[in-house]
């Protein structure tokens, strides 16, 4: 079916910087790609944003700067996506954004790719639709990531994506507690320790890559105007130790509102004159 469409790509990097890192260097990479779209017999026009192929290390080297078993950091805990796009009026055009919410038993991939299809309709009465994701498991670039979940709380027309740490050697995590590793009842003299964070990919110490997508309608075709397009991608790192006092120990880690946090925030102008109204 024909149409029209036009790509804009864009690279970001955003290192944080924090004095309890002690050197080590965590960085976000935002690779983004900008899609518009539209087909001939279909009264809208489609933007498709990825971030497909950008990651968020805790570590540049890939080594925590504190890696014993009484202390383990930093490592990230949890990434927060967002994308929203102001300028289309007060309807929820969102159509769809991926990944859905998993679940400690599942995994997301980078391998899907969500995007539109359109083409003629078997019953002859006009073009078909299709917004959903695709597997591209053939690139290169494919990565299953097992030891983070992903919650799905997008809304209207707004996506909010958190992908957190859910999986250690240890087994699952809930928040820094869950590394804690109690001695036997039978060692009166040993001390809590802690696990290692690294489960199947090493993904908390090195390149978590993010499948964030999302696919938006314009109100009707012919849709010219220029809309503000906000993308931000938040990093949350962890640092735990444990301190022993006499026969007691204790668990020492940071709070959500204490916690080192850093966010890469990019405003893009997107202008929908860049392909011309559908066809209708």
């Amino acid at each position: 079916m024909s149409g029209d469409s036009n790509t804009q790509l864009y690279k970001f990097s955003l290192k944080g910087t924090d004095d309890r890192f002690d050197g080590q260097e965590p960085e976000i990479t935002l690779q983004l790609s900008v899609k518009l779209e539209c087909f001939d017999g279909i009264d809208s026009k489609f933007l498709t944003i990825s971030l497909l192929n950008s990651t968020v290390a805790a570590s540049l080297t890939g080594d925590m700067v504190y890696n014993t078993e009484t202390h383990r950091g930093w490592y990230t805990e949890k990434v927060h996506v967002y994308i929203g796009v102001d300028g289309f009026g007060n309807n929820p055009l969102l159509e769809k954004d991926y990944p859905s919410t998993t679940s400690s038993e599942t995994t997301f991939s980078t391998s899907e790719t969500l995007g539109v299809t359109a083409g003629a309709s078997v019953s002859g009465s006009g073009p078909s639709l299709s917004i959903g994701v695709s597997n591209s498991s053939t690139t290169s670039t494919s990565q299953t990531v097992a030891d983070f979940t992903v919650a799905n709380n997008s809304a209207d027309d707004e996506v909010n994506h958190d992908y957190n740490l859910s999986s250690t050697p240890k087994g699952l995590y809930t928040g820094p507690k869950s590394l804690v590793i109690k001695p036997s009842s039978t060692d009166f003299l040993e001390y809590d320790t802690l696990s290692a964070v690294t489960n199947n990919d090493g993904t908390a110490i090195s390149n978590l890559p993010l499948a964030s997508q999302a696919v938006y309608r314009t109100p009707t075709g012919d849709f010219n105007q220029e809309v503000s397009l906000r993308v931000r991608v938040t990093h949350y790192l962890q640092s735990v130790s444990t301190s022993h006092s006499a026969l007691t120990s204790t668990v020492n880690y940071y709070t959500e509102d204490s916690q080192p946090v850093y966010d890469l925030l990019e405003d893009l102008p997107v202008e929908f004159s860049a392909i011309r109204n559908p066809e209708v």
